[in-house]
């Protein structure tokens, strides 16, 4: 038995080791496909080429280039690969247990040094699980435990590789940010603050304000003239992030469920003058669209899960129905590696709740995710120009037994179901 395992092992590591070094050498043109490229109109009998990782043309009458790899994909569907805005994926690794758990630094409700770059670990097999369910970007938050939890990171889901290899080029720097049950239960079992939705706020406008002064310190040594200048003022690690933010280089995503904390972060952010990228979870969230339309705040959110919390309590599964009915940019996100597995499905629950149509439904997975993670320029649909990040489904992505044949990420085959079944076990 133990001999069987660790010729598996081997097997699956030498298959990763074979899929790494296939990046793409030649155009590849995918042919006789419905094309779904989330900004236009299905395709049907369409082919897209693409080549050195870039998509080249997209359409019904195009050319293929001489000596391309030809595959013909007649009944199958191609869309955009899936774009997860809110992920824990390789700092949760699996197996789940407290030795790879590297979500959150619960060791002060205050981290905004920390970074999820240093705890990325590219091993994790649910990368595998996730890619295989046509999810090539995704961005990885730090943990909901603290009231600002640190720098989260962009990646391309190329299992197996370290984070600069994967490491999305000319992605944003961004900070998460969480109130709510989550930062209250961490500290308040430790018996210090915050236990309360004041204290969680007061934290808040304390790190900003000290943040503000720190960034005050430098607009003004910068102001003067170079001879007069002197030294610079000291660098603080935890400050400066948090001033980054302040100067905009750094987008801000926050986990919130209720509309009071809503309110109060807009409040909030205008009292600092930072802009709210995107509310994650946003349960609540219809509740404020009209003012989360006017400010242009996006929310990443589940379609339907719900009742694990008090602050759960007011979901509806219309919710992003109304959002995108009231002009909020709305995207769908996994948080758990199980919801990423099926992201597709989940997207399609919203034609049940609230009858949203399906170019808008695949929107919230592909290009509106992009553009809440600050990436659309590259990604979320399929445009020429934009990365060859691409899946190919068996059938439409919103019918329920839909599975994914083929994960292409920039341009390179990175999962492919007949060649990389030990990555999904004994799944069908």
């Amino acid at each position: 038995m133990r001999l069987s395992f660790v010729t598996a092992t081997v097997v699956a590591a030498l298959s990763l080791l074979a899929a790494a070094t296939q990046a793409q050498s030649r155009p590849i043109a995918l042919r006789n496909a419905t094309v779904l490229t989330a900004v236009g109109p299905p395709i049907e009998r369409g082919t897209i080429v693409f080549s050195g990782g870039r998509i080249v043309a997209v359409g019904r009458d195009v050319v293929i280039p001489a000596g391309a790899e030809i595959v013909d994909l007649t009944g199958r569907y191609v869309l955009p690969g899936l774009v997860d805005p809110h992920s824990h994926v390789g700092v949760g690794s699996w197996p789940q247990s407290p030795a790879n758990n590297d979500v959150t630094e619960t060791s002060d409700p205050i981290t905004p040094h920390v970074r999820i770059a240093d705890a990325y670990n590219g091993d994790d097999p649910a990368i595998r699980r996730t890619v295989a369910a046509g999810v090539t970007t995704t961005q990885i938050f730090p943990g909901s435990g603290n009231v600002i939890g640190g720098e989260g990171a962009v990646v391309k889901l190329k299992p197996d590789r370290p984070y600069g290899e994967v490491a999305f080029p000319g992605a944003p720097r961004l900070m998460k940010m969480a109130v709510g049950e989550n930062p209250k239960g961490v500290y308040g079992r430790q018996n210090r603050m915050p236990v309360t939705r004041m204290g969680v706020m007061a934290l808040l406008r304390d790190a900003f304000t000290r943040a503000k002064e720190y960034k005050e310190r430098f607009d003004q040594w910068q102001a003067k003239p170079a001879a007069e200048r002197g030294h610079a003022p000291a660098k603080d690690p935890r400050l400066e992030p948090l001033a980054d933010v302040l100067r905009g280089a750094v987008r801000v995503h926050i986990h919130a469920y209720r509309r009071d904390e809503f309110l109060g972060l807009l409040r909030l952010s205008d009292e600092f003058g930072f802009k709210i990228a995107s509310f994650q979870h946003a349960m609540e969230a219809y509740k404020v669209a009209g003012d989360l339309a006017q400010r242009g705040v996006a929310v990443s959110v589940y379609p339907d899960a719900f009742g694990r919390k008090l602050e759960h309590w007011d979901q509806i599964p219309q919710n992003a129905a109304f959002l995108i009915a009231s002009g909020v940019l709305v995207s769908l996100h996994s948080d758990f590696p199980f919801f990423a597995q099926r992201l597709h499905i989940e997207a399609a629950k919203l034609l049940r709740y609230g009858g949203v149509d399906e170019s808008s439904a695949l929107k919230t997975v592909t290009i509106n995710a992009a553009r809440v993670v600050g990436v659309d320029a590259y990604v979320g649909s399929l445009e020429p120009g934009k990365h060859a990040d691409i899946a190919v489904f068996d059938r439409h992505p919103f019918d329920s037994f839909a599975r994914c044949e083929r994960t292409y990420i920039d341009g390179e085959l990175v999962f492919e179901r007949s060649r990389d079944r030990s990555w999904i076990g004994e799944m069908p």
